[in-house]
Formats: C-alpha cells, structure tokens, sequence
C-alpha cells in the first residue's frame, strides 16, 4: 500500500540487484516464522536492501502470511477507532501498517516476476488468493471508509501541505475503485470474484 502511494506522489521507482538469489536458494523443507527467517527483522545492509544471500523459498509463505495478520489488526484498530478520522490517526497509520508485509511482498514480487523457479510459482498461486482476500477486507471495510470519506470531503478545512493531501485523494480514488461504495450483496459477490480470478 505504502509503495503505491509513494510511486504515485513521487514518480520515482528504485532498482535492487537481487543477483545472489540463486537456485541454490531452493529448499524443499517447511520453514516455521523463526529469528532465521531474514524477513522478521529490518535489513542492515546500505539502505536496508533486501540481504538475498540469506533469503531462502521457504521464508516467503510465514512472511507473507504474518504480514497480512500483522496489518489486518492494526486496519481493524483503525477502522474501530472511536475518536474522529484525522490525517494521523488514519492514513498515517494505514501508511505504516504494513512494514513487514511491504517488505516481503516487494521482494516476492520481484523474484517472481524476474527469477523464479517452480516452487515460487507455485506459492505465487497459493498466496494469490489469500492476498486477495486480503486487500478486500481493507478496501470494503465500511467503517475505514467513512473515515477516508471524512477526510476526503473535509481536505479543504484540514490545510495540509499538497503531498498529504494528494495522499487523500489517492486512498479516497482507491477505495472508490476497490468498490468501497458497493452494497453488501454486491461486495459479497466481488470477493468471490477476486479470490476466484487471483
């Protein structure tokens, strides 16, 4: 999520050379989430780069997996929230909702689109659904989008400098098109429909 916005209001896009991560990679054993597992912690090479020496097939899955919990529960802290939307309290917290999970999901996506093998293939269509299921408990939540909708109608009172306030409209313009406005029989029907086309 963070990443989109910050292409969106930048237009910059950054190149990480991923060419240590080799067959060699492959394992074939179920990993359990563990301190081995490079994604649960940050990275302390330059720039935090992802330390693809260590990263094994088998990390992906609990990363991904504990990921989407992770942000799930911090979306629902917001969106249960009971003091009035503010830029803070909800986009800003949105924005960092998903550390561990933005920073796994880039990498998978990376290495799935430009060197994958048959065992990532075969968890980029596991997880596909499980990550569409996902995105929709976000963006058809109706209580987080009253509160982007509160924001969004009030943008000119709240006086925010131009890239948060392009940051409302951006959310506002992603849920819209995520069907936040659907009714419920209708939003029903578009999960089956995401899950299914995942």
């Amino acid at each position: 999520m963070k990443l989109f916005a910050i292409l969106l209001l930048t237009g910059t896009t950054s190149l990480v050379s991923f060419s240590a991560f080799t067959q060699n990679n492959i394992v074939t054993n179920k990993q359990v989430w563990s301190a081995a597992n490079p994604f649960f912690s940050k990275s302390k090479l330059p720039y935090q780069a992802p330390p693809f020496n260590k990263i094994k097939n088998a990390d992906f899955k609990p990363a991904l997996e504990a990921g989407m919990k992770e942000q799930m529960a911090t979306i629902l802290k917001i969106a249960n929230n009971p003091k009035p939307a503010t830029f803070e309290n909800t986009l800003v917290a949105m924005e960092n909702s998903n550390e561990l999970l933005e920073r796994v999901d880039n990498i998978f996506n990376l290495l799935t689109g430009a060197n994958t093998n048959p065992e990532l293939q075969k968890l980029d269509q596991e997880i596909a659904p499980q990550q569409a299921a996902h995105a929709d408990a976000i963006y058809l939540n109706t209580k987080l989008f009253k509160r982007i909708a509160a924001l969004y109608a009030n943008r000119s009172q709240l006086k925010l400098p131009a890239e948060s306030n392009r940051l409302v409209e951006f959310y506002y313009q992603k849920f819209l098109l995520s069907g936040a406005k659907l009714s419920d029989a209708n939003k029903a029907s578009l999960k089956k429909l995401n899950e299914q086309e995942a």
